[in-house]
């Protein structure tokens, strides 16, 4: 059987060995939480960085059509945009077609 001394021995190092666990527990847990604050900050400043960049092609693009405003009128630019979006002059004479015959 253990001695007295070599109980409180025990009990001290078990003691000791649990006060350091919960100081270790405690630093992970706020490097946990510093790590979240600082992932949370990255993905609202990535967010931010978008929305700008959203904004500046918007607003180069409003420039663009500004500028082909300036050099042809309103039908052409309508043209260059449906072709440039892909749209052939074959759908757009069937969508005429279908407002006139809707119109007589």
């Amino acid at each position: 059987m253990l001695s007295e001394e070599e109980k409180q021995k025990r009990l001290e190092n078990y003691r000791k060995k649990k006060e350091k666990l919960l100081v270790e527990e405690t630093k992970t847990k706020e490097k946990k939480e510093s790590l979240l604050a600082k992932i949370k900050t990255q993905r609202e400043n990535i967010k931010k960085s978008e929305e700008k960049q959203k904004r500046i092609r918007t607003q180069k693009d409003l420039e663009l059509i500004k500028m082909l405003r300036d050099m042809y009128d309103d039908e052409e630019i309508d043209d260059l945009l449906l072709e440039t979006l892909g749209v052939s002059e074959n759908i757009i004479k069937k969508v005429q077609d279908q407002e006139e015959d809707y119109e007589r």
